[in-house]
């Protein structure tokens, strides 16, 4: 018996965060099929499930934001860091599905976006990117870091 619910509770734990995995979801509904024509800048992305950072290119046009894999750092990859391998397809996510806003927290100033449409239970999908990246990002497409 207790074999039995010892591997359903495995089950469920691969079940579960497989599920609650925030960069699958954000690929599932907003893979980017077209390529990003914006400029780009090499940044960290925290998300915050995750518990650890991915180093991706970040743009910012108009219509939304861009993430996408960088190649620098799949060429600097280690195999005691996961750090790098957590975005492997890019994404477009438009600014009518991201929420944003301005955070001061202990190891400095962030900008957190939230996916409103992607809830798991009371959270939205959220990541955060430093506010030294993120401002002049925004400010290039003409938007502001609201304060938090």
């Amino acid at each position: 018996m207790f074999k039995v619910v010892a591997v359903v509770g495995v089950a469920c734990v691969f079940v579960l965060t497989w599920y609650v995995n925030d960069v699958r979801r954000l690929t599932r509904d907003f893979a980017c099929t077209m390529p990003f024509t914006g400029a780009v800048v090499e940044a960290s992305v925290r998300f915050a499930l995750a518990e650890y950072q991915a180093y991706c290119v970040i743009g910012a046009t108009t219509e939304g934001l861009y993430l996408g894999p960088s190649t620098a750092a799949r060429n600097k990859r280690r195999w005691w860091r996961r750090e790098y391998l957590l975005i492997k397809a890019p994404l477009f996510i438009p600014w009518t599905a991201l929420q944003y806003h301005g955070l001061d927290s202990p190891f400095g100033a962030f900008v957190r976006f939230d996916v409103p449409s992607l809830r798991v239970g009371l959270s939205p999908v959220c990541f955060f990117i430093s506010q030294k990246t993120a401002e002049p990002l925004l400010a290039s497409v003409g938007r502001h870091i609201p304060p938090g």
